[in-house]
């Protein structure tokens, strides 16, 4: 699904198998987290800022798997994408615009996770693992701020699929918040 208000554009799917990439390196963060009954959850989200000329994009997907016997939420943001060179291709696909290059350099990672963790989403997660393992970079309008932010929708989307809540509505509350 996507929607689009006030030059941002948000699109949410369940999957993008060519934003799949695997991270040298890993940025972790932990909070404590409720043991609660609660599911399995996956999804993908696309952000895209219209900001005077420049079109900031931004694609960060992954996975949440509950430990009910946990007293922790981890959050892991694996990265290790090299540096872009001009012709990189890309291959992964974008409900938003032209396609996206696959991967994630530690930056980004670094801005992802601040924007997984910060939001209060993060404290509605019950214990488990939040695994960020599909993103998509624009090599020219990606920035950190973008990836902060679709990191706090990715977060939103997982913990309102957690606990069986319209997804949709949780991006657009965030969305509308910025």
């Amino acid at each position: 699904m996507i929607f689009a208000e006030g030059g941002r554009s948000i699109g949410i799917r369940a999957d993008e198998t060519t934003a799949a990439y695997f991270g040298q390196r890993l940025a972790r963060s932990a909070r404590s987290g409720l043991a609660t009954p609660s599911q399995h959850a996956r999804a993908v989200v696309e952000l895209s800022l219209a900001q005077g000329g420049r079109n900031p994009r931004a694609l960060l997907g992954g996975e949440f798997a509950p430990d009910p016997a946990g007293a922790q939420t981890m959050f892991e943001v694996p990265y290790g994408l090299p540096l872009l060179e001009f012709g990189d291709v890309a291959e992964c696909r974008s409900e938003l615009g032209k396609p996206l290059v696959a991967g994630l350099p530690s930056d980004f990672a670094d801005a992802a996770l601040v924007g997984l963790t910060a939001g209060p989403a993060a404290e509605t997660l019950p214990a488990g693992l939040l695994r960020v393992d599909r993103a998509g970079i624009c090599p020219i309008d990606s920035s950190e701020m973008t990836f902060k932010f679709v990191g706090g929708l990715l977060c939103a989307v997982l913990s309102a699929l957690v606990q069986g809540e319209d997804p949709y509505l949780a991006a657009q509350a965030v969305m509308r918040g910025w």
